[in-house]
């Protein structure tokens, strides 16, 4: 690995840690609110902000992964190339920062599943995890696609986004519970359609200009 690609490698891995900060701040100002709530439940103020946060942080976190890799070709991507990075090295880039906004985040919520002894969510965390994968690059895709057509695809996206986001938390609510066969199955057919959709950045990055 060439000196640049190392720069742009740890450009990118800031870039993720940051995002992952912003996830797990904004999730603690809602747990926060969400406990001092607890006085209307049956359980205590822990308990009801841990089951919120098992609940629906994954999916936050699939929504911020898209959004954050939306942001790529106009904002990050173009800083980097301005700077004197190369397209290939911006694709792995992106790859990297992708990875790190999913993984760290959901290694926090599996760790407090196992401590709170609420392991039934792991499950669900796992499945969250491969669609939080796709998101990424489905979200450069996007970002490129803004970039030429505008605010109209934003509405378009920001319908797609909140349906996607009531389906997962009508998942993790257990409204559409994924048996363990499910979830490697699903991780399977992720597994394609994600190499597809990297296929297709790879082509778009091919492209990309300085804006």
């Amino acid at each position: 690995m060439s000196n640049l690609s190392k720069v742009s490698a740890k450009y990118y891995f800031i870039e993720g840690l940051k995002a992952s900060g912003w996830c797990v701040l904004i999730q603690s100002v809602i747990i926060l609110f969400q406990s001092l709530e607890a006085s209307n439940h049956s359980m205590s103020g822990i308990e009801y902000a841990i089951e919120n946060l098992l609940s629906l942080g994954i999916v936050f976190v699939i929504l911020m992964n898209g959004v954050y890799s939306m942001y790529g070709p106009n904002w990050y991507d173009n800083i980097v190339l301005a700077m004197g990075g190369r397209r290939k090295d911006i694709f792995w880039g992106e790859i990297i920062k992708q990875f790190t906004i999913v993984f760290i985040n959901s290694l926090l919520y599996i760790i407090v599943a196992i401590v709170s002894s609420n392991t039934g969510y792991v499950v669900n965390i796992l499945s969250g995890i491969i669609f939080a994968i796709i998101a990424g690059p489905i979200g450069v895709i996007i970002g490129f696609t803004v970039g030429k057509f505008g605010r109209y695809v934003i509405l378009g996206v920001v319908v797609i986004a909140g349906s996607f986001g009531y389906a997962m938390a009508m998942s993790s609510l257990g409204f559409f519970d994924f048996p363990p066969y499910s979830v490697a199955l699903l991780g399977l057919v992720a597994s394609i359609l994600y190499i597809v959709l990297e296929i297709w950045v790879y082509k778009l990055y091919q492209r990309l200009m300085v804006i």
